[in-house]
């Protein structure tokens, strides 16, 4: 999240998320920053099929709200991670098994990379 903001793009974002190789939906806002074809990783049908199958769902920038039936979509068993900017809306409706607080995470990176900024 910290290098989308700095770079103006979502060229880090798609070099991350592709390196990981994890399956990713994008919703309304942040369609188009995996690119045209999604780098081979982008979903962008059975959204809820594909959140009842995973055994890890992490969800960054959005909440559980009515898009994802309040976090019912996402499976107990599934380990829950949300990042987010909003303290509020990184528990909304359902307890994740990590929260990471985007300010948080923006300054651990910061101090960490801190000789190459």
């Amino acid at each position: 999240l910290h290098s989308v903001r700095e770079e103006g793009g979502g060229g880090g974002l798609r070099e991350a998320v592709a390196g990981l190789g994890i399956p990713t939906f994008l919703s309304g806002m942040a369609r188009g920053l995996l690119g045209r074809d999604g780098d081979g990783v982008q979903l962008r049908h059975k959204r809820k099929e594909a959140l009842q199958a995973a055994d890890l769902v992490i969800l960054a920038g959005v909440s559980c709200d009515f898009r994802l039936d309040y976090g019912q979509h996402i499976p107990r068993r599934a380990f829950y991670i949300s990042v987010n900017r909003s303290e509020v809306d990184l528990v909304k409706n359902r307890t994740p098994d990590l929260e990471m607080e985007e300010r948080r995470v923006g300054k651990e990176c910061r101090s960490r990379w801190s000789p190459y900024h």
